[in-house]
């Protein structure tokens, strides 16, 4: 099977796709990690367990449950109604 060669817009647009990801997932990603983590692991892991960290991972997990919830079921009834 031949593989298409890719035009110049092809490439560029493939760059620029590529320049955006890590300009808006990657950086911010490693700055939340280097900041996480500049007063050290084990400071970081005591913060984890702490009451307040667990209540708000706790409420996340609900809210994210919830929300899954609700979007499977108006999903379910946006895709019953187009196929009628």
């Amino acid at each position: 099977m031949k593989r298409e060669k890719l035009s110049r817009g092809d490439r560029l647009l493939i760059c620029a796709a590529a320049l955006f990801l890590f300009l808006m997932l990657v950086l911010p990603l490693a700055s939340v990690l280097v900041n996480a983590l500049k007063k050290g692991i084990s400071f970081y892991l005591s913060a984890i367990g702490s009451r307040y960290a667990l209540s708000a991972l706790r409420v996340t997990v609900i809210a994210a449950v919830c929300s899954l919830l609700i979007n499977t079921l108006f999903g379910i009834m946006a895709a019953w109604l187009m196929t009628m």
